[in-house]
């Protein structure tokens, strides 16, 4: 399991939990990201996570607290989050697991579900859309 952002301040911690800390160097960020079995998100504020999109427009299963930036990203590809003690009990489970436990579905229906809605494609629509309905 991996903590990215503000891993100095994450209350996450154990054997199985890697704390990144800010990455600024895409190419190092997407080896990491494509190498765990999921991310997980403990900022409380936070505008609009771009992490959580690049995480889960590969297939990466997101294990985010409870904020409102999280609960907007994850819903769009069915997900919610959680409490820090619902946390400490989802990093211990495999990649799959957390698919289901965090998204309702398998690991391949979740993979094709949010790299579909988190496509740099979809993305594009979704911003410009933004801007001519002002």
């Amino acid at each position: 399991m991996s903590c990215i952002p503000s891993a100095n301040f994450s209350p996450f911690a154990g054997d199985n939990v890697i704390n990144h800390g800010f990455e600024s160097d895409k190419r190092t960020l997407m080896s990491a990201l494509n190498q765990m079995d999921g991310l997980v998100f403990s900022s409380r504020v936070d505008n609009y996570p771009l992490i959580l999109c690049e995480a889960l427009s590969i297939g990466v299963p997101v294990i985010a607290t409870h904020s409102d930036a999280a609960q907007e990203v994850l819903a769009k590809s069915g997900g919610k989050t959680f409490s820090e003690a619902e946390v400490l009990q989802l990093v211990q489970l495999k990649k799959s697991d957390i698919a289901q436990a965090v998204f309702d579905t398998s690991l391949a229906a979740f993979s094709q579900r949010s790299r579909l809605a988190y496509s740099g494609q979809q993305m594009l629509e979704e911003y410009v859309s933004f801007y001519q309905n002002l």
